[in-house]
């Protein structure tokens, strides 16, 4: 009836800015982005509830075409300067989270509801979105610290939820009568953060541990088709599949969480695409060619690197 879609697009509004000199664009880019710190300094400034928790999608909004007016800048720039550039989302969304736990334990002993909203507010923003933020460029490089804090920010994000919890109960039930409620709630919702963290833990280093091996089993059936006669190399093929096929069902795997929608995947999905075209594509080589093997070896090599200092074979 209105049409609303096909107005925006006569708009042609991308086009336009587009349209206007790199310079400009990245001037665009950095009015827009220097609000987002602006907003948050003001939330907290003034004390606002109500500010603080409207500037996180405000936030979140000035952030994307930020982003988008940046990308020719961006393109530009040297391999080391665009890793440090595009971690600045990951960087910001810990400031964030950490701002908002330390403003609840200001306000705690003063108004234990507000605290308690704040931090469940980084529980549910990590259950949603936190994985989001985790850079998807250069994710071979980049796996070593993404094994790194999976854990401390799944289980700091748990412990938040838990005390959240927690202090909700006492804000709402300030009856003496409650508190033996209370400190069994309290124990046992402990109890249950303890099993959490060591769980998590637990989880990672399990994933590094398999992650690993079949990194290893890929590269050494990778060496074995090199090293293979002509009359051996459909078998010696058909078992680097079948290797293969382990090692992408790890990848899928969540490292944090063991739910299908939460959670942070071993690679991003575009990083898995990439890595299975170049392993196959020695795999499945008629005969021997020593550039594409190379190539998938120093990726395979780069991501058993990563899970160096987390393997337990007993977790």
């Amino acid at each position: 009836m209105f049409k609303i879609k096909e107005r925006l697009r006569s708009l042609e509004i991308p086009t336009r800015v587009r349209a206007v000199s790199e310079n400009q664009q990245f001037g665009i880019a950095t009015i827009l982005g220097l609000l987002v710190p602006v907003l948050m300094f003001v939330g907290v400034a003034t004390g606002s509830r109500v500010w603080l928790m409207v500037q996180l999608p405000v936030g979140v909004l000035l952030t994307l075409p930020t982003l988008w007016l940046l990308r020719p800048w961006y393109d530009n720039l040297p391999e080391r300067s665009q890793r440090r550039f595009t971690a600045a989302p990951l960087i910001y969304y810990v400031v964030l989270v950490m701002l908002f736990a330390w403003l609840a334990l200001i306000t705690a002993p003063s108004d234990r509801g507000w605290a308690a909203t704040l931090l469940l507010l980084v529980w549910g923003l990590q259950f949603v979105y936190g994985t989001g933020v985790e850079p998807n460029n250069f994710a071979l490089e980049r796996l070593r610290g993404r094994l790194a804090r999976a854990a401390p920010v799944r289980v700091f994000t748990i412990w938040c939820g838990l005390i959240g919890v927690l202090w909700f109960m006492e804000h709402t039930q300030d009856d003496p009568k409650f508190r033996p409620v209370l400190l069994g709630a309290t124990l046992t919702l402990g109890a249950a953060g303890a099993a959490a963290t060591l769980k998590v833990f637990a989880r990672v280093r399990k994933i590094s541990t398999a992650l690993h091996l079949r990194t290893q089993d890929m590269i050494r059936s990778l060496e074995e088709l090199r090293h293979s006669s002509d009359d051996d190399r459909q078998d010696k093929q058909a078992a680097s599949r079948r290797t293969w096929d382990a090692l992408e069902a790890t990848l899928l795997t969540r490292v944090d969480t063991g739910f299908h929608l939460v959670g942070s995947f071993v690679l991003p999905t575009a990083a898995i695409k990439k890595l299975e075209r170049c392993v196959l594509l020695a795999v499945d080589a008629p005969s021997h060619d020593q550039a594409l093997h190379q190539l998938a070896i120093d990726d395979l090599q780069v991501m058993r690197a990563a899970c160096r200092g987390r393997i337990d074979v007993l977790a």
